[in-house]
């Protein structure tokens, strides 16, 4: 890799590192002014089920990943070789992890759970997740199944943290989502490519209608399947805590006699 590329990516890292403190600050000073002036929660309290959360969130990744994994390489390129690992992956791995909290907290954080109260449920996803797609807009190689997709990663994406109370869930999701698809898959991340794939196979020239070409995964129809029934799991089988179920309730009781 050549040092302007890591300058790039050096300085979105930055940026993005920037962006997810000011998110986070700013939640937790607005959460202080709720609930007589305690933190309260915003998604991301910890309870006897964020390990949990996190560990479906890999499980709903890693799963189906790995066995399009075999698949690819059965039918199309029929070897599976490793180039693994060099000084920069831990780097690769906290951007991807930071990037991804950042999108969550600032899509399904403060903002989210504020419309969700005023307008419900359905008009909250569709706004949320018509926005969320509309940042990708100017991604490299973007198309019209790369819209559809994130827009379904935004309805699902929000869906677990309606189902669970938590931005742990989709954080997670999120997270290995974007990290599994470059490590494992070899694809680009939204048009973006960052070369850190333990497999050496070209993922673009698999057929785009299904695979997405150079935009990645998420801009084929493989995605839409998988975005799919990860949104049915997650309405069968999501629930949240019995705890921030409790705390949410005495906090609306609260607030609702100010």
């Amino acid at each position: 890799m050549t040092n302007y590329f890591f300058g790039i990516i050096y300085f979105y890292y930055n940026l993005t590192f920037s962006l997810f403190f000011a998110v986070l600050i700013s939640s937790i000073l607005t959460e202080r002014l709720r609930y007589n002036k305690h933190l309260f929660t915003f998604g991301l309290s910890f309870t006897n089920r964020t390990i949990i959360d996190i560990f479906h969130g890999l499980l709903l990744v890693i799963i189906p990943f790995s066995l399009l994994t075999l698949f690819i390489n059965y039918f199309y390129f029929n070897e599976i070789s490793c180039s693994l690992i060099h000084h920069e992956f831990m780097y690769f791995t906290l951007f991807i992890l930071i990037a991804s909290a950042f999108e969550e907290l600032l899509f399904r954080g403060v903002i989210f759970q504020a419309l969700l109260e005023k307008l419900g449920i359905g008009i909250t996803l569709l706004i949320s997740s018509l926005i969320f797609s509309s940042v990708h807009l100017f991604n490299n190689h973007f198309n019209l199944i790369a819209f559809i997709n994130t827009f379904l990663a935004g309805m699902v994406l929000g869906l677990m943290y309606i189902q669970t109370k938590s931005l742990y869930l989709p954080i997670s999701y999120h997270f290995f989502w974007n990290y599994l698809q470059e490590l494992i898959l070899n694809s680009n991340i939204s048009g973006n490519s960052f070369e850190f794939s333990i497999f050496t196979q070209d993922f673009s020239s698999l057929p785009i209608l299904f695979f997405g070409g150079s935009y990645g995964i998420e801009g084929g129809l493989v995605a839409t399947l998988l975005l799919i029934i990860t949104g049915i799991i997650v309405l069968l089988l999501a629930k949240p805590s019995p705890y921030i179920t409790s705390k949410l309730l005495k906090r609306k009781i609260f607030e609702s006699i100010l």
